[in-house]
């Protein structure tokens, strides 16, 4: 049978004629999640799983429904069909983004992240990770700050790195300057 796929969102690709209805992604945004968002229209050969409120999907969890969906119904948008799993190298690690620190398992291939998948630990974070943990590899690829900028009065203007080098010391020196490190501090 046909079934017109859904707009669930920038993240959840949805392949509904693969869709056998179990109700896990119902389940879990309602249960887990804590939202009202999906539900079942429609009784024998037309039913559909169904976004009631027409909204994208938005919630920090959201993305474990990929890995819930038993079928491939539910996919994601970003690792569809980008490579087969054992083209992967798998790394486990933790989430730096997460004060939990979840387990996950980050997939490799030519040394690019494809996906991020979570490592099941009960103590910590069960089967779940955050759509930050799970979607936020992108960020070290793409919309890199790649030259420095600095920020006069409401504008921002090109700078060379020895021009921002000798800035900062003044700024240091002069003991007006605040600062955080790290390797995933995020301040661009």
């Amino acid at each position: 049978r046909s079934v017109i796929e859904k707009n669930w969102g920038p993240f959840i690709k949805t392949i509904m004629t693969r869709c056998i209805h179990c109700t896990r992604c119902i389940r879990f945004i309602e249960e887990i999640a804590g939202f009202k968002y999906l539900g079942l229209t429609g009784r024998g050969n037309s039913m559909e799983i169904f976004n009631f409120s027409n909204k994208i999907i938005s919630s920090e969890v959201s993305g474990n429904i990929i890995d819930l969906c038993p079928v491939g119904a539910l996919t994601s948008k970003i690792y569809s069909f980008n490579a087969r799993s054992w083209e992967l190298k798998s790394v486990s690690t933790i989430d730096l983004n997460d004060n939990m620190q979840s387990n996950i398992r980050v997939d490799i291939r030519d040394n690019s992240i494809l996906r991020v998948l979570p490592i099941i630990n009960e103590n910590i974070n069960d089967n779940w990770i955050t759509d930050l943990a799970r979607f936020s590899y992108d960020g070290f690829k793409n919309n890199r700050l790649i030259q420095p900028y600095l920020k006069v009065k409401n504008s921002f203007i090109y700078k060379n790195w020895v021009d921002i080098f000798f800035f900062l010391v003044k700024k240091i020196k002069d003991q007006r300057i605040n600062f955080l490190l790290g390797n995933f501090i995020d301040l661009e």
